[in-house]
């Protein structure tokens, strides 16, 4: 139950703590009349890609399944959304 889950937190670009915030965030501008978009969803493919790392050339068979030393994508700290320019093409 705990795998379906994070399943579904993955697919919708979500860790445990912001679904809580983009549920809060989803109530209050519905109140306004508004919408609100999680920045960090780019649709359930997409999601899964970037989740997996299969980014910038990557495959599954060598950067998922086999043991590998490769560097991870980005630092850690920033992260790409939704209204970043040129996000179309990544990953």
């Amino acid at each position: 139950m705990l795998s379906l889950w994070h399943s579904q937190l993955i697919s919708k670009g979500e860790t445990c703590i912001e679904a809580n915030i983009n549920k809060a965030e989803t109530a209050r501008l519905k109140e306004l009349g508004r919408k609100y978009a999680n920045p960090y969803n780019f649709g359930r493919k997409k999601n899964w890609k970037i989740f997996l790392g299969l980014v910038q050339g990557r495959t599954f068979w060598k950067h998922v399944l086999l043991p590998s030393a490769h560097e991870p994508i980005g630092d850690g700290l920033k992260w790409h959304t939704i209204h970043d320019d040129g996000i179309d093409e990544w990953p």
